[in-house]
C-alpha cells in the first residue's frame, strides 16, 4: 500500500510538472514549458561551475524578461534573463584553488520554431585565485599566490519592435584577454538574423 501511495504521488508530481511555465523555469532554469505544457525550450547551457556539493550549489535563476513581436510572425518572442553564479574549489595538501564565475545572460527565443536569435552576456567576472606550496614557502607569505579576474559589464535594452541596444560597456580590469562578447551600438533584426548597425 505504500509503495502504491508513494508511486500515485510520483506520477501525480510528473504530470503537473511544466503546467505552469513560470513554475517551469522556478524548477529548471535550463528549459521553458509552454503550450499547455506540450512543448519544451531548451535553453543555451551555462557552466559556471566545476564542482557541485551540498554547501557549494550554484546560483541558478532564468525568468521571462519579455514578449515582444519581431518576426512579424506567429507567436511573440520571448527574451529570457538568466544569472548563473558558480564556485568551484580543490584544497589539497601542498595545492589550493578557488574560481567564482557570475554570469547575467538574455536570450531572444522564437519559440515557435524554437530557435535562438539573439544572445547577450551583459554581466561576467571570472575570478580565480591559487596557492602552490614552492620550495621555502608558507602560508605566511605570498610567494606561492597567484590572483585574477575579468570582469565587464554593459547596459541590455530593447525596444517594442525589437531594436537592442548595446552601451555603456565598462571593464573593471581590461585585459587583453578579457573581452567583452559584444560591442556597443544597435542591433537590428533584418532578414531573420540580428546584425549590428
Amino acid at each position: 500500500m505504500k509503495r502504491i501511495i508513494i508511486l500515485s504521488f510520483l506520477i501525480s508530481t510528473n504530470l503537473t510538472y511544466g503546467q505552469n511555465q513560470k513554475d517551469s523555469l522556478l524548477r529548471n532554469p535550463d528549459y521553458y514549458v509552454y503550450n499547455n505544457a506540450k512543448d519544451t525550450l531548451c535553453l543555451t547551457k551555462i557552466d559556471v561551475h566545476k564542482t557541485e556539493t551540498f554547501w557549494n550549489r550554484p546560483l541558478k535563476s532564468t525568468k521571462v524578461y519579455n514578449t515582444i513581436q519581431i518576426d512579424g510572425i506567429g507567436s511573440k518572442e520571448v527574451i529570457f534573463e538568466r544569472t548563473y553564479r558558480g564556485t568551484s574549489e580543490i584544497n589539497m595538501q601542498a595545492f589550493s584553488t578557488k574560481d567564482t564565475t557570475t554570469i547575467r545572460k538574455y536570450e531572444i527565443w522564437n519559440i515557435d520554431t524554437k530557435t535562438l536569435l539573439f544572445e547577450a552576456i551583459s554581466e561576467y567576472e571570472f575570478k580565480y585565485e591559487s596557492w602552490q606550496l614552492i620550495r621555502g614557502d608558507s602560508l605566511y607569505n605570498n610567494n606561492g599566490w597567484s590572483i585574477g579576474r575579468c570582469s565587464y559589464k554593459y547596459t541590455f535594452s530593447i525596444d517594442n519592435i525589437g531594436l537592442i541596444n548595446i552601451d555603456k560597456l565598462k571593464y573593471n580590469n581590461k585585459n587583453n584577454d578579457c573581452i567583452a562578447d559584444k560591442i556597443e551600438g544597435f542591433y537590428k533584426f533584418v532578414d531573420g538574423k540580428y546584425t549590428i548597425e
